[in-house]
């Protein structure tokens, strides 16, 4: 199982910023920008997106120090947002970019990992998975 997709979805390197190491997309980090209503992974049709502050929070949740984004993003909106301006103010301009690249590249390898469930043909309606 060592194709290309496995590869990116699991990369062990955590991508480079400048000046800020960021961890690499998780299904833990992703249920954070679930939970935060992060632009980049809300449903087609939602208001556009601030893509600078989506990712800003990106780079708050794979940056800052674990315990900081969790609690942060466990409290209200307005708690979580002060912590990720903190945070960005030692992030230059410049290197926003590279956490954009690195978020699109994140999440089209996690859109990459998931699957369809088929029923099985001439299985009855009761041994199909929900919503199929």
């Amino acid at each position: 199982m060592n194709d290309e997709r496995t590869t990116d979805f699991l990369r062990p390197d955590a991508p480079a910023v400048p000046g800020l190491k960021l961890r690499p997309l998780t299904s833990g980090s992703y249920a954070l920008l679930v939970r935060t209503k992060n632009a980049f992974v809300q449903p087609a049709g939602a208001e556009t997106p601030d893509h600078l502050t989506a990712a800003l929070e990106y780079a708050f949740i794979h940056g800052a120090p674990l315990d900081v984004v969790i609690r942060a993003a466990h409290s209200a909106p307005e708690v979580f947002q002060a912590e990720v301006f903190h945070f960005s103010e030692a992030i230059p301009i410049s290197q926003l970019h590279a956490i954009i690249r690195e978020v699109e590249g994140g999440l089209v390898a996690s859109a990459a990992q998931s699957v369809d469930v088929v029923p099985r043909p001439g299985s009855e309606d009761r041994d199909a998975p929900p919503n199929s």
